[in-house]
C-alpha cells in the first residue's frame, strides 16, 4: 500500500511539474522571439538597469522607470481583473527596496528574456528547495500526510505564478521555511538572518521582530534586527537619504494610483 501511495504521490507530481514547465516553456519561447516580455520580471530589470546605469537616485521616478519600459517593452500593458473591468497600464513600476535592485545589477547586462529565463532557472531551484525544507518541517507526520504536503505545494498556486511572472514569492516561502527550521533547531543567528530575507517585500518582515521577542527568542531578534539594519545601510548606499525617501513616498502613494497599480 506505501508503495502504491508513493508511485501514485511521484506520477501526480511529475505531472504537475510538467504542466508548470511546459506552460512556462512557451512563454520564454515568447519572450526570446520577440525579444521582450510582458511579465511582471520587467519591473525587477528596470529596476537593475538603471542601478546599472548610475542612476539609482532616480531608482523610484516612475517616468524615469517608464522611459525604461518603453524601450524595454514597446507598447502597452493590460491588467484583467474579474468583474470589474480593464484598464491600460503603461508602466509596472518597481516597488521593492533599494537593495534588490543593487542584487539584481550584475545581471543587467543580460538582455530582458535571459533575465526572464534565469529568474525561471532560479525559482525552480527555489521550489525544490521549498519542498525539501517542508518536508524536514514534517518530518514527524505520518507519511500519507507528507506525501500530501508535496502535492499541495506543487499545487500551490504561486509555485506557478512565480514562474510564469518572474515574481519572488518562492523566495518569500523558502526564508520563512528555512527561517522555521533554524528556530526549531535553536540557531537564532542563522535564523533571523534567514528571516532577514523577507524584507524584499517589506508586509512580510514587519512582524518578525515582535514575534521573536515574544517569543523570546533573543539571538534570532538580534540577528535580524542585525540584517535588518545591514539592507538599510546597504540601501542608503545605493539610493542615498533622498532615494529611501522617494521609496516611502512611492508606497504610500501607491493605491492611490489608481486600481491597477493598487492590485
Amino acid at each position: 500500500m506505501k508503495l502504491l501511495l508513493r508511485l501514485l504521490t511521484l506520477a501526480a507530481a511529475l505531472v504537475l511539474l510538467s504542466r508548470i514547465a511546459v506552460t512556462w516553456l512557451d512563454d520564454v519561447n515568447l519572450a526570446l522571439e520577440s525579444g521582450s516580455t510582458y511579465r511582471d520580471i520587467i519591473q525587477f530589470y528596470t529596476g537593475a538597469k538603471l542601478v546599472a546605469l548610475g542612476q539609482a537616485d532616480r531608482l523610484y521616478d516612475l517616468d524615469t522607470q517608464r522611459l525604461v519600459q518603453k524601450r524595454l517593452a514597446p507598447g502597452q500593458y493590460f491588467y484583467e481583473v474579474w468583474n470589474i473591468g480593464r484598464w491600460e497600464l503603461d508602466l509596472l513600476p518597481f516597488v521593492s527596496p533599494p537593495f534588490v535592485a543593487l542584487a539584481l545589477a550584475p545581471l543587467a547586462g543580460l538582455s530582458l528574456p535571459m533575465f526572464y529565463v534565469l529568474s525561471g532557472v532560479a525559482n525552480l531551484f527555489l521550489l525544490a528547495v521549498l519542498l525539501i525544507s517542508l518536508q524536514r518541517a514534517v518530518s514527524g507526520w505520518a507519511e500519507s500526510w507528507r506525501l500530501a504536503l508535496c502535492i499541495l505545494t506543487l499545487m500551490w498556486l504561486p509555485a506557478t505564478m512565480v514562474l510564469l511572472q518572474g515574481q519572488v514569492s518562492l523566495l518569500l516561502a523558502v526564508s520563512l521555511a528555512l527561517g522555521y527550521l533554524a528556530l526549531r533547531r535553536d540557531k537564532g543567528v542563522l535564523a533571523g538572518i534567514l528571516l532577514g530575507a523577507l524584507w524584499v517585500k517589506p508586509q512580510y518582515a514587519l512582524l518578525v521582530l515582535p514575534s521573536l521577542l515574544l517569543w523570546q527568542r533573543w539571538r534570532a531578534a538580534g540577528s535580524f534586527a542585525g540584517a535588518t539594519v545591514a539592507l538599510l545601510v546597504v540601501s542608503w548606499a545605493t539610493v542615498g537619504a533622498g532615494g529611501l525617501v522617494a521609496y516611502v513616498e512611492l508606497l504610500s502613494r501607491l493605491e492611490a494610483m489608481g486600481p491597477s497599480y493598487g492590485v
